[in-house]
């Protein structure tokens, strides 16, 4: 009695990238690019582009990826808990903006390409490095927030986003008023000759000049 035995081995089959690169593309159309275009539709962009898009890119990631699971759970645990750390360091303006929600709202479609991204970058990569590097790049996505500060909302709900080390504009107001003082004895002279002028100003003043 003879039996026969092979054993072939079983290769992870190559990650499904392109329904990510979609969802992450109509993503930020809707999130960037519709409210330039139609800027009634900014609510409409904000909602879709932020929770629609990221919503699509996490069913995309969970379950029509092919990644190996340990990759897939810990890509969605170890995002928000990235941020969370995050929101302890970046400038207090970007910590307290939009009532403490404007990280997240600005970490989610920036996770979501820096995960596509990722993805596409290390199919060739083994299983140590992939895990290694995908920490890598999520932590360097939520570390860009930490160089950031915000002046506040535009009319048009634009964050007024600047590096953090540069001056805020209420410094570089005061920077402006201290290097006039010119204007400031200018405004002080124009008083002085009204007041020694009693037709033009004081209980004296007279409007027969204008008639």
């Amino acid at each position: 009695m003879t039996s026969t035995h092979t054993d072939k081995p079983t290769h992870q089959k190559p990650l499904r990238i392109w329904p990510g690169i979609v969802a992450v593309v109509l993503q930020w159309l809707a999130w960037v690019v519709l409210p330039i275009v139609a800027p009634e539709a900014m609510l409409y962009g904000v909602l879709g582009g932020v929770l629609g898009g990221g919503l699509a890119v996490v069913v995309w990631w969970l379950f029509f990826s092919r990644a190996p699971w340990l990759e897939r759970a810990g890509a969605i645990v170890l995002m928000p808990v990235a941020v969370f750390a995050t929101s302890y360091v970046v400038h207090p303006s970007i910590a307290n903006g939009m009532m403490g929600m404007m990280l997240p709202m600005y970490a989610i479609p920036v996770l979501c390409l820096a995960l596509v991204c990722w993805a596409a970058a290390s199919r060739s990569l083994s299983r140590g490095r992939r895990g290694a590097s995908m920490v890598a790049t999520i932590l360097l996505a939520c570390g860009v927030f930490t160089l950031l500060r915000t002046g506040g909302l535009s009319g048009d709900g634009d964050s007024d986003l600047h590096w953090r080390w540069t001056q805020t504009p209420e410094q570089r107001l005061l920077a402006v008023a201290s290097n006039e003082p010119m204007a400031v004895r200018s405004i002080q002279t124009a008083r002085k000759a009204g007041a020694d002028w009693p037709g033009f100003r004081g209980p004296q003043r007279s409007f027969a000049a204008y008639r």
